[in-house]
């Protein structure tokens, strides 16, 4: 049977940049360690909140080849429920580390901020140009009132 890292890195060195795949180890036991240490890394962030969007991120790309690696199709029909179990608690884990990813505790995200700083722009310039336009009637009745009183002064002279 073909292990986790013989299954996973033809996979990811047909999928990734050619400079980025020149790096990815192909022993199983350099890929073991590259994937506990993003996993450490990946926890201590989410963890400590330091960079914890990113630490998830890190543990859900940690989690992928464990999870594409686990299907239990390829799996033998007497491992095939382990396998199942094994593959569902993968996409579990990945899922919940894909969750705290998307997580801004509380606070309103960039995209959120961005659409709310153009409501607010697009409702300032709406009322700046009522303003406007209210303040040129003035002016326009005003002028027409000075118009007026000319006329009739030189008309009265």
């Amino acid at each position: 049977p073909r292990t986790n890292a013989e299954k996973f890195v033809p996979l990811a060195q047909r999928n990734l940049p050619p400079a980025a795949a020149a790096y990815l180890p192909t022993d199983t036991r350099s890929l073991v360690r590259l994937t506990g240490a993003a996993q450490i890394a990946g926890g201590l962030a989410m963890f400590t909140g330091i960079g914890r969007r990113a630490g998830a991120c890190l543990a859900a790309a940690s989690m992928l080849p464990h999870a594409l690696a686990a299907n239990p199709m390829g799996a033998p029909a007497d491992k095939r429920d382990a396998a199942r179990s094994l593959f569902v608690r993968n996409l579990a884990l990945l899922g919940a580390a894909l969750v705290v990813s998307q997580d801004t505790q509380g606070q309103p995200g960039l995209l959120w901020r961005a659409n709310d700083g153009y409501s607010r722009l697009q409702r300032q310039a709406s009322r700046t140009q009522d303003e406007l336009s209210r303040e040129a009637d003035k002016l326009r009745r005003l002028a027409a009132r000075r118009a007026h009183e000319v006329q009739k002064s030189i008309q009265g002279a």
